[in-house]
């Protein structure tokens, strides 16, 4: 696969986004639209998509394109292998000036996530994983902890109210974005990784399930079965990711939903 063709057109897609972003070179107030279910897009976002579903269309012209803005298209999804991506992954951060907004990508076989990418324009950092391959950022190898017990701040839980964690044991930050958190998680700076599929979509985790297993991790739904991302169809209801150490220690929560 063209690995520097794609990491060539991710860079330049954040490129594009810091020229919107309110801490960037923009001197014109950012434009902020409201989609149908009352999130919020930019322009940035749409300029960013627009550079990339054309970029992978030319790099790739036999994979399907699908990205959080826009339609989920059927001819796309059942295309042998197709891309998932999300152009501005943390558009409130992105908003408020904040550094953690990334760009998430991932090319999938039959729904089966096989390459993935997380790329954070304000920081520079290039996080990204081939299956088989390893976790890597830029050119450095990336692994998850070793910790095998659940300890003080380690999981971060986002939008899963139905099931009841040691306080102790959460990650302080709400507010971090899902996209910096499963960075942390694949450089070892955090164990574990909750969070309801539903309220989300494919192109939140297909990207990072790649990079969280070639770390070292595991990366399945609530069940503890490996993850099928098909975007407009909730495949699962959770997403559970880990360092591998805690993942049985994590799924007994959920079990108790059954």
């Amino acid at each position: 696969m063209e690995l520097n063709e794609v990491k060539d057109l991710l860079v330049a897609a954040g490129d594009c986004l810091l020229e919107y972003w309110p801490r960037g070179k923009s001197s014109s107030p950012l434009k902020v639209m409201t989609k149908p279910d009352g999130s919020s897009v930019t322009e940035a976002d749409l300029a960013a998509d627009k550079m990339i579903r054309e970029g992978l269309a030319k790099l790739f012209p036999n994979d399907g394109v699908l990205s959080e803005e826009i339609p989920v298209e059927k001819r796309e999804v059942e295309k042998e292998r197709f891309w998932i991506i999300d152009p501005l992954d943390g558009t409130t951060s992105f908003i408020n000036g904040k550094e953690d907004f990334c760009i998430l990508a991932a090319r999938c076989a039959s729904g089966v996530a096989e390459f993935g990418v997380m790329y954070f324009p304000a920081t520079g950092e290039y996080v990204w994983a081939e299956k088989g391959r390893g976790a890597y950022l830029w050119n450095e190898p990336i692994s998850v902890s070793n910790r095998d017990v659940l300890t003080e701040g380690s999981v971060y839980v986002r939008c899963v109210k139905e099931v009841d964690f040691d306080k102790k044991h959460l990650f302080p930050n709400s507010q971090l974005n899902s996209g910096n958190a499963f960075f942390m998680l694949s450089r070892g700076a955090l164990d574990g990784i909750c969070m309801k599929y539903s309220e989300f979509g494919a192109h939140d985790f297909a990207g990072p399930s790649v990079i969280v297993k070639e770390a070292g991790g595991m990366f399945t739904d609530e069940k503890g079965q490996e993850p099928l991302f098909l975007p407009g169809v909730n495949t699962m209801e959770y997403i559970i990711a880990s360092n591998g150490a805690i993942h049985s220690e994590l799924l007994i929560h959920f079990n108790k939903l059954s």
